[in-house]
């Protein structure tokens, strides 16, 4: 491509060596900032690669141009100094405000921080190291590469083509220039009204190469029957051919970490090989799977993935993708209300995977004192709980040493003692008078029904109700919910219902961008003005920040991905991408002013001279981003929506840069000048 453009293979090689020679210093100030080389950090290293060469287009081009003059007593060297110090400011302009852009990245918390950090650490490395190399070692190396034609023209016959028509193009725009940016904002002001219907999310999941298949049982279940339950699950499960075997864990881990009961299990899911799949996604794996669940009576089961669950589990408390959390007082209530808002979740689009928590279900044995019989007798109260605390908790009466190890002696009554009410009534207690009495005709016994659990959050019980979404946008889906329960759910003063799990995240990630991307655009404008001098110019520039969106919501849109973290951080990048080009086309505008050209001339002749670099910076931009797009590895969910946001929107910015930025730059100046005439 650069040879294509620039017709040259020497200048070609002389911007394309700034590739291996950014990233190799890349790598230095990662390693020099301990900065690891992982999934992200080097995904900011791939979305750069494109980037990486625009500095150096941009000063190739330009010692180009300058080599071709048709002054033959200018040294070479000369040359090359005044061509490289034309284009400095704007370079090195761009190379800031590109990494200004990135502020919001490193401002952002929590998972999504951890995850874009590395990326936007990688990405500002690369820049840095490619403008440096760019104004320094490139001039140096096309000194010694390139030759001085002297010929006064381009020897690219693709971009004499090119300039014919863009020229024509560009008469005509400027024949009609107020249409012409009425056109553009037009065209800003429809994709963002696209942007809305665009669905909302935190991230895109990340495909781990595994799968886990929670299950839960009633509550009563004893340890033996889940355990049997679950063995007849694991091999039901592998019947199916993408299958290769399924490991379950039931109850708490050995250090108690992770804690759950007898009637929770983790079912970890092993692969087979694809070559043996009968289906052609994991969507329609899940399918079957459910169907053989749905054979088993009394089982709530929900997928997710390892780490997505242990990450998930730490940070919000929720295994699935949304909870929905209700709080208050009474668990009666809790219960009742709980169980409502599970059968509108059930019944909303895109609701899967839907397991609620019990309150209630767990047998507890109640003894009630009966006071006038243990008057009558003279056995005390705390005689009769000693008795129930060795005969049914235990009782430690001594130790033995095995080696060096001291382990104590415990003893209690048999399980088939302990969990019998009427078999703890025929204990026998001894009384003052030397008599024995049955602890039944001392208290009153029965088994009754108590809370399962009893969860808090902020000090407020809770009830817990969590889902997976498949078909349709996170956040839709919760508004979507919130709407019916406060439609179709009453709930008593001092009862509410949170959001939990990726929904929390996705507004805690959202709040914090919408706080510092303005604050970074008004930071940009800041520097553009002290760059231009000119309120005027700085705005025009910040002006092709909504018509480089337009690409990248079109193509967000139509390729059926939602609104992500990830996507809204491509977002992010195509501020400084977007003004890039901007800066180095206004910069040259106005240094041919300064030699005397009139504003439209000037526009004329920069355009036309600009058309080069602003087209290949463009174009290897968004060439650098295709193998990105094209990827399927792990990672390549988290990343494509950035690539394709950044795609889109750097074609739509050159597009409208070379187009309606000469329009908006003529208007502009032409009434500033106006008014300094008055």
């Amino acid at each position: 491509m650069l040879f294509l453009f620039l017709g040259n293979i020497w200048s070609a090689l002389a911007a394309g060596i700034i590739l291996p020679i950014s990233v190799l210093g890349s790598f230095l100030l990662m390693y020099y900032f301990d900065i690891t080389a992982n999934l992200m950090s080097l995904g900011g290293l791939a979305i750069s690669i494109g980037i990486l060469v625009d500095s150096a287009v941009v000063v190739v081009e330009n010692i180009h141009n300058f080599l071709q003059e048709p002054d033959h007593k200018v040294h070479k060297l000369n040359l090359v100094y005044r061509a490289s110090k034309e284009v400095a400011m704007p370079v090195a302009s761009a190379v800031l405000i590109i990494i200004l852009s990135l502020i919001p990245i490193f401002m952002l918390t929590g998972i999504e921080g951890k995850l874009f950090r590395p990326l936007a650490i990688t990405l500002g490395f690369a820049l840095i190291t490619a403008m440096v190399v760019a104004l320094t070692i490139i001039p140096v190396i096309s000194s010694l590469l390139m030759k001085k034609s002297g010929k006064g023209k381009t020897s690219s016959k693709y971009l004499d083509f090119l300039k014919k028509y863009y020229g024509k193009i560009l008469n005509f725009i400027l024949r009609h220039k107020k249409k012409a940016i009425l056109a553009g904002f037009s065209a800003a002001i429809l994709s963002s009204l696209l942007f809305l219907l665009i669905g909302k999310e935190f991230l895109p999941t990340l495909n781990e190469g595994t799968m886990v298949l929670q299950t839960e049982h009633s509550p009563t279940i004893s340890l033996q029957r889940s355990l049997e339950d679950n063995l007849k699950l694991q091999k039901a499960l592998m019947e199916l051919p993408e299958i290769d075997g399924v490991v379950t864990r039931t109850g708490s881990d050995e250090l108690k970490l992770d804690p759950m009961d007898f009637y929770q299990s983790d079912n970890y899911i092993v692969y087979a090989p694809r070559s043996q799949w009968k289906v052609d996604n994991i969507g329609e794996l899940k399918t079957k799977m459910r169907k053989i669940i749905d054979n088993f009576t009394g089982i709530q089961s929900g997928f997710t993935q390892p780490i997505d669950m242990r990450v998930s589990e730490i940070l919000t408390g929720v295994r699935a993708a949304i909870a929905i959390k209700l709080h208050g007082d009474n668990l009666n209530l809790l219960e009742e209300k709980s169980i409502e808002i599970e059968k509108l979740i059930n019944e909303t689009q895109g609701s899967t995977d839907v397991i609620r928590t019990p309150l209630k279900g767990q047998e507890y044995l109640q003894i009630e004192m009966n006071k006038k019989a243990l008057g009558c007798q003279g056995v005390t109260v705390k005689k009769i709980s000693n008795l129930i605390e060795s005969a049914v908790g235990g009782e430690i009466i001594s130790s033995i040493y095995k080696g060096n190890i001291k382990r104590p002696i415990f003893i209690r009554f048999p399980e088939s003692v302990r969990n019998s009410a009427q078999k703890i009534a025929n204990m026998r207690i001894k009384t003052p008078a030397k008599g024995m009495m049955r602890l039944g005709d001392l208290t009153i016994i029965k088994q009754v029904e108590g809370p399962l659990q009893i969860s808090r959050e902020n000090g407020v019980r809770q009830a817990l109700i969590q889902c997976n979404v498949e078909g349709r946008d996170i956040v839709g889906f919760v508004n979507e919910i919130r709407e019916k329960i406060n439609k179709d759910v009453k709930l008593p003063s001092g009862y509410y219902v949170s959001f939990g799990g990726q929904f929390e995240n996705q507004q805690r990630a959202t709040k914090r961008i919408l706080i510092t991307v303005p604050l970074t655009i008004l930071l940009i404008f800041i520097v553009l003005f002290l760059i231009f001098k000119s309120a005027a110019q700085a705005l025009m520039i910040m002006l092709t920040i909504p018509l480089a969106f337009i690409g990248g919501i079109v193509l967000l849109y139509f390729a059926g991905y939602y609104l992500s973290i990830s996507a809204s951080i491509g977002f992010i990048a195509l501020f400084g991408i977007a003004i890039e080009n901007a800066i180095v086309m206004i910069n040259y505008f106005n240094q041919l002013r300064e030699t005397g050209a009139g504003i439209e001339k000037a526009v004329k002749n920069g355009a036309s001279r600009r058309l080069r670099p602003v087209l290949m910076t463009a174009i290897l931009t968004m060439l650098g981003l295709v193998p990105i797009l094209l990827s399927s590895g792990p990672g390549s969910e988290i990343q494509k929506p950035l690539a394709l946001v950044v795609f889109g929107g750097v074609f739509s910015s050159m597009i409208l840069t070379l187009l309606i930025l000469p329009a908006m730059y003529i208007i502009v100046e032409k009434k500033i000048e106006q008014k300094r005439k008055f």
